[in-house]
């Protein structure tokens, strides 16, 4: 039974790795960007006025990542019984979030029109 939650484990950190990659690359290369000039003629009307995507990025890995994270945990409870190895398991189970949360957009798209 504790090889069992083992892998599981393995399998979600190796998934939840695929997901964080992205995140973590995209921020490290918005931090190293040097500064632009201020725009002072900016038009403020709107919400988020000069906001950079840094500066929306925490809200936008909660409101993403915490869903993504409930289909992950089950997707890789799915595929860890399938009895292989932790890092292809972890893998199979990002690629099938990312399936699952590909055709949920597609199905909400064409609901909506």
């Amino acid at each position: 039974m504790e090889n069992d939650r083992t892998q599981y484990g393995a399998s979600l950190l190796v998934a939840v790795g695929w997901f964080l990659t992205p995140v973590a690359a995209f921020a490290v290369g918005q931090w190293s960007l040097p500064d632009g000039p201020e725009a002072t003629d900016m038009d403020c009307g709107s919400g988020g006025c000069g906001w950079s995507l840094m500066d929306f990025l925490p809200a936008l890995v909660v409101v993403v990542g915490v869903p993504l994270l409930l289909i992950l945990m089950a997707a890789t409870a799915v595929v860890t019984r399938l009895r292989i190895p932790a890092a292809l398991a972890g893998t199979l189970s990002a690629l099938a979030t990312v399936l699952f949360a590909a055709f949920g957009v597609a199905l909400y798209s064409a609901a909506v029109r």
